[in-house]
């Protein structure tokens, strides 16, 4: 079985294991697609939605049973600029996923957390205590602090059903 997570943001990036015979691999691993703009006299990232799409038709939708796409909602110290991005991105990828094909479901952070057993620490404590279980279950992968969010989706894919066919356009 072949399922995957994405982390949506700029900072993400998406996970694709597989479990073959009671083993699990590691297919692929991928920061989210971004490109470099000028905005005033600095740099910002933003979406390379060709590269992302690109990066999506690597996914045969006959053999991926699931993708997991972190639900984003903003932040109460996120600016305007930070929550249009963070909406953005999340809307860019649902939309390729509907127009590759493949079987998806929207889960809250909260609920992937939970399937998993994180503790509930916030900040950097967080990020670590993801880091750790990812590298626990895939001690053979090299999972960057970075990725972790988008790898633990692609675990927590693993225990959730697929989405009902009907879903996947709403």
């Amino acid at each position: 079985m072949i399922v995957a997570g994405i982390d949506p943001g700029l900072g993400g990036g998406v996970c694709v294991v597989e479990i073959e015979d009671g083993k699990l691999f590691l297919r692929m691993l991928r920061e989210t697609p971004v490109s470099w703009t000028m905005v005033n006299k600095g740099k910002r990232r933003v979406y390379d939605v060709r590269a992302m799409w690109n990066l999506l038709c690597m996914l045969d939708p006959e053999l991926v049973a699931l993708v997991l796409l972190e639900k984003q909602a903003p932040r109460k110290l996120d600016g305007k600029v930070a929550t249009f991005s963070t909406g953005f991105g999340f809307g860019v990828w649902r939309a390729l996923l509907v127009a590759r094909g493949l079987s998806h479901r929207i889960v809250e952070p909260r609920l992937w957390r939970s399937v998993l057993s994180v503790p509930k620490l916030k900040g950097i404590a967080g990020k670590h205590a993801i880091h750790d279980i990812v590298m626990d279950r895939m001690p053979f992968a090299e999972i960057p602090r970075a990725l972790a969010d988008a790898a633990a989706l692609a675990l927590a894919a693993l225990t959730t059903p697929p989405a009902p066919a009907d879903a996947q356009s709403a």
